[in-house]
């Protein structure tokens, strides 16, 4: 009798995030990533799996076919000879356990797609979600993306403000001390002047007493 053929072990059940705390976009979007790739990869060996289900019910029906072809023709010539009742209670029997074995061999099958159908429903369902959070998570990218556009703007305008002024102040600075430079020469300049009319006055005073005397 062949051989059942053996169901694909499962993958491992990805953690749950804790309840009552909701998944971040782009961990969401980690973690719907990973879930696909994990029912695409056991939807694959569901498939494999149902596919040589599906051979070996193949098989198995034409041996069926064989074994009632055989056992119509043995029994047409037992009845004719005489008949033989346990050559054919032999073959009896081994139709019925070969009918079993397909009807086992159905039901695996049509549990597997049953599987395959519910695994692609869901495989369906993750890419839908994946799409929403891809787009939502391009969505919240280009947000950023304005809301450091719009900052770097501010801090180009304040940069630039910044500059302004203090060019403006070492502008006003260089016109302080430029004023400041000529008032003090003015100053510099009329002291000298004072201070040499103050000597020619004490020569001529002294001078003046010379004389006198």
């Amino acid at each position: 009798m062949p051989k059942k053929g053996g169901k694909g072990k499962k993958g491992k059940k990805k953690a749950d995030a804790p309840i009552g705390v909701p998944i971040p976009p782009p961990a969401l979007f980690e973690y719907l990533q990973r879930e696909y790739e994990s029912m695409e990869k056991e939807l694959l060996n569901k498939s494999v799996e149902a596919d040589e289900i599906s051979k070996r019910t193949r098989e198995d029906r034409l041996a069926m076919k064989e074994m009632e072809k055989e056992f119509s023709t043995t029994r047409s010539t037992e009845l004719s000879i005489c008949g033989a009742p346990q050559p054919l209670r032999t073959q009896h029997a081994t139709f019925a356990i070969t009918s079993d074995v397909a009807r086992e061999y159905k039901g695996s099958q049509e549990g597997f797609i049953f599987e395959i159908n519910r695994l692609e429903t869901f495989l369906t369902e993750q890419k839908e979600e994946l799409d929403i959070c891809t787009h939502e998570c391009q969505e919240m990218v280009r947000e950023n993306e304005d809301v450091v556009a719009v900052k770097d703007a501010a801090i180009d305008e304040l940069r630039q403000r910044m500059d302004n002024m203090a060019n403006e102040f070492a502008d006003m600075m260089s016109e302080t001390l430029t004023t400041l430079r000529r008032q003090l020469d003015a100053t510099v300049a009329e002291f000298n002047q004072a201070k040499s009319e103050d000597i020619g006055e004490s020569k001529a005073q002294s001078k003046h007493l010379g004389k006198q005397r």
